[in-house]
């Protein structure tokens, strides 16, 4: 008595197979299109932000933030725009980003301290700081962090 063998086709070339394999690349490439949307859509939202966000002026900057909301009056915005044109006028660095920078620095350092004051009143005392005759002599994180010293130590 023999034993017939059987013979059984691998199963690569079982039709069902094929199937499987199909669906499963099908729903693979869907999945990564829908992550690679998802990833587009959120680079999308952060370019806009920080568009609006660079689309507005120091001087908007400050006063958004010196109220503690994003619609400060005009009038406000108006005396840090004048403020800005004044300390870049005297100051040795130009850069009206840095200029604003050291006004909030300055705000933070002196509350640090423990003493109120706000971000009009720390670039008003920078610029109240640099006399007329030394405009555009004297720096401006050099005087920023002069009205530091003087104003905790009092």
């Amino acid at each position: 008595m023999t034993n017939p063998t059987i013979i059984k086709s691998p199963i690569l070339k079982k039709w069902w197979f094929w199937v499987i394999v199909f669906f499963l690349i099908i729903i693979i490439f869907s999945l990564n299109n829908d992550v690679q949307k998802e990833n587009g859509n959120i680079q999308n939202n952060q370019s806009q932000t920080n568009q609006q966000t660079e689309n507005y002026s120091n001087a908007f900057k400050l006063a958004s933030v010196e109220i503690g909301y994003n619609n400060p009056p005009e009038e406000l915005i108006s005396k840090f725009d004048n403020l800005l044109k004044d300390l870049i006028r005297k100051c040795s660095e130009k850069d009206e980003n840095q200029i604003a920078n050291y006004i909030y620095k300055t705000k933070t350092m002196i509350e640090e301290k423990g003493i109120e004051i706000t971000f009009l009143q720390a670039g008003n005392g920078i610029n109240g700081s640099i006399p007329e005759e030394a405009a555009g002599v004297m720096s401006c994180a050099e005087v920023a962090s002069l009205f530091v010293v003087l104003t905790t130590s009092q």
